[in-house]
């Protein structure tokens, strides 16, 4: 009896754990650098491990004495797990596993859903020491109880808890303002339910309410917001990658209605970021300190749903999507970025294509790579129409330049680049942090492969292949489209 006091009392001060994490900024590991997702399939921490004795049985009193950096268990179900030598690699952080060890993961992994695949399986067996002999099974609430209900007939679903999904790329033209049971849908973590009367933002240490942020001065914007991992299926046919397999619809445009973050306060000049933090600071990430932030309130002159980031978002014309946060809570402005996956670990930085998996990575490369900010300049073939004499066929698709620019001009190739034929933008042409609409008429051959590339207004264009541009987090990905 007294052992499985000492245990359940390990749990409970896991719980607290748990609970103290969602009103503090120790953050849990995201979806893009979830165990579930980063392509364990080629990932090898155990060489050299000598085989454990998987029928071994422990008490949980055992376990809970296993409960330091250099001496980690942990039990999932029945099943126990020493983790000493993941906590470096864990792809969520060191930290983050931390608050797990010397008791069970499963209340974790109710909230942290992406966790249960095969990947993990794979990986944890690995782990695995043997099993608990007076283990318990625990039932837990669902976090995903209170969910949006969603419009899924024109998107493509990649994971139901947490829910990410894009358009269907046949539908992504239908119009140059995306609806918004069209847009693409990126959450790390059960959507919150929040309260307008009791909703506050913290400005630079000024706590504010809704209705104060609405008696600013009014601005109105149109941004296009792209996730990093857009077009990422592309790299997985070259290699597999991290990430949820997003095609060409993580990409969606929005007309605003909000407050610049400039109306509100003086930003800084003494600061190099602006760091962003999300409802119960689950989500942080950094800005430059002189990006333009917009306080968005309304999307497509409609109040923001849930899904889009009710009651208030952070709108950052032309950054990457992480970087327009949702359900904005606190926004601050200091010298150093903000502290989690998102911004100081891996989830958003560029790894040379040598990098094969997170094995690969040494600390001193994730130090030295930047976490991406912008995107590069992208363009996408959306439809092939082809007429009824089969004679031609007309291509249509979007492009989107960097930062501040324009696109220029988008062309295509039926020779595999030899040669190129201009296209004709008919939406959206010339404007900045925008994307434009494109088509083409050509002659039609059924063995062709069409290909496009966009220029840019600085004479930037799309020249990479899918191969040169492979690597690990699968982000970024620009390549000449076919």
């Amino acid at each position: 009896m007294k052992n499985k006091l000492i245990y359940k009392s390990n749990k409970n001060l896991n719980l607290i754990k748990l609970i103290t994490m969602f009103y503090t900024r120790r953050l849990l590991a995201p979806t893009t650098i979830s165990l579930s997702s980063i392509g364990y399939l080629q990932f090898n921490p155990f060489k050299n491990k000598k085989t454990q004795d998987k029928n071994k049985t422990y008490t949980e009193e055992e376990v809970s004495r296993h409960n330091s950096p250099n001496d980690a268990w942990v039990t999932y179900k029945n099943k126990v797990y020493d983790v000493t030598n993941f906590l470096d690699i864990h792809p969520g952080g060191r930290e983050n596993l931390l608050m797990a060890i010397g008791g069970p993961v499963d209340m974790y992994w109710n909230i942290y859903r992406q966790h249960y695949s095969d990947y993990v399986s794979k990986v944890m067996s690995k782990y695995e020491i043997g099993e608990l002999k007076d283990y318990q099974k625990e039932e837990f609430d669902n976090e995903y109880h209170n969910e949006p209900v969603r419009n899924n007939i024109t998107t493509t679903v990649h994971k139901k808890e947490p829910y990410n999904a894009e358009l269907n790329v046949a539908n992504i033209l239908d119009s140059y303002i995306t609806p918004e049971k069209n847009w693409f849908t990126r959450n790390h973590h059960p959507v919150p339910d929040i309260n307008i009367e009791d909703y506050r933002v913290i400005i630079n240490g000024k706590l504010y309410k809704y209705d104060d942020i609405t008696d600013f001065k009014i601005s109105e914007i149109t941004t296009t917001i792209q996730c990093a991992g857009n077009r990422r299926s592309e790299l997985n046919e070259i290699d597999k990658t991290m990430g949820l397999p997003w095609k060409g619809g993580a990409i969606s445009t929005g007309k605003w209605r909000g407050v610049w973050l400039s109306d509100i306060v003086e930003i800084p000049k003494d600061k190099k970021y602006i760091n962003l933090y999300d409802y119960d600071s689950k989500f942080s990430v950094s800005v430059p300190i002189d990006q333009p932030l917009f306080l968005a309130f309304n999307m497509n002159d409609e109040v923001l749903t849930r899904d889009r980031g009710y009651p208030l978002r952070v709108i950052a014309p032309g950054l990457t999507g992480s970087k327009n946060v949702k359900w904005i809570q606190e926004i601050s402005f200091s010298n150093e970025e903000a502290e989690s996956p998102w911004q100081t670990g891996i989830a958003y930085k560029i790894m040379p294509n040598y990098i094969k998996s997170t094995a690969d990575i040494v600390p001193e490369l994730k130090e030295i790579l930047p976490t991406i900010t912008t995107l590069p300049i992208q363009s996408y073939i959306c439809e092939k129409e082809i007429d009824e004499d089969k004679k031609f066929v007309t291509l249509k698709g979007y492009a989107m330049a960097s930062k501040d620019k324009k696109i220029l001009k988008v062309e295509v190739s039926d020779d595999g680049g030899k040669t190129w034929k201009m296209s004709n933008i008919y939406k959206g042409k010339h404007e900045k942090n925008v994307w434009c609409f494109w088509k083409i008429r050509l002659t039609y051959n059924p063995e062709t492969k069409y290909i496009c590339r966009a220029t840019d207004d600085y004479g930037t264009t799309q020249e990479h292949t899918a191969e040169q541009l492979w690597n690990i987090r699968g982000i970024a990905n620009n390549s000449v489209c076919g």
